[in-house]
């Protein structure tokens, strides 16, 4: 109960950090860490738009390194070329 009385308007004020940093990832990775009501703020930022990251192609290719045959297969059938350049 305390702590409800203490907080006050913060976390009206708190909703606003994660929402200005939405070009700085890292900083977003470490306010999801914080509790759990920052990674509540935090989490859906990062995932507006997941394909948006500098490291993208070493992220799909890592994804696609670890898929089994039968997906690799399927990714063929479908002309999805696994190389990036």
């Amino acid at each position: 109960m305390a702590s409800k009385v203490l907080m006050g308007d913060m976390p009206e004020l708190v909703e606003n950090i994660p929402n200005n940093l939405n070009n700085e990832i890292y900083s977003l990775y470490s306010c999801a860490l914080v509790n759990r009501y920052w990674c509540k703020m935090s989490i859906p930022i990062l995932w507006k738009d997941p394909f948006s990251l500098e490291q993208r192609p070493s992220f799909i290719s890592s994804y696609f390194s670890s898929l089994g045959e039968d997906e690799n297969i399927v990714l063929k059938e479908y002309g999805i070329n696994k190389e990036f350049s």
